[in-house]
């Protein structure tokens, strides 16, 4: 998997995702045993038609449009690992085309950044406690205001 990161301003990252076809092959092994459970291929228990078997008779692009999904899903969660990116909010997909005969999945993905907090320093600051006096005359004051209440 090739990934390229692009900063194109400081709240949005574009991730550019090239998936090779040896990297996609567990999903499209799924993907083609998933169409052949719906639609059993002749000589085959419905779901247990080999990958070959089900390319041939479905074809490579029914297998990658319904593997499509997942391969994003897994490519993508890699590549933020990878890129070691924390991010929030909604992220945009681009399918582009796949200019290398061995990519069969590129795809761009523009993503938000989960802001950085920084903590200053907390426990050298003191804070200083206040005294407070109360004279008798504001104590009767507040005494007796109370009073008037009830």
């Amino acid at each position: 998997m090739q990934i390229t990161k692009n900063q194109t301003d400081p709240h949005q990252i574009e991730l550019t995702v090239h998936v090779s076809h040896s990297e996609a092959l567990p999903q499209l092994a799924a993907a083609a045993a998933a169409l052949s459970q719906n639609q059993p291929i002749k000589g085959f228990r419905p779901g247990k038609a080999p990958y070959e078997v089900a390319k041939k008779h479905f074809g490579e692009e029914a297998i990658l449009q319904e593997a499509l999904e997942t391969i994003v899903n897994s490519t993508f969660n890699q590549a933020l690992q990878q890129e070691n990116l924390n991010t929030y909010g909604r992220i945009n997909f681009e399918l582009l085309p796949a200019l290398d005969p061995q990519t069969i999945v590129s795809y761009k993905a523009t993503v938000t950044p989960a802001p950085k907090a920084v903590r200053g320093d907390w426990q050298s600051q003191k804070i200083s406690r206040q005294t407070i006096t109360v004279t008798d005359d504001e104590l009767a004051k507040a005494l007796d205001e109370l009073a008037a209440m009830l």
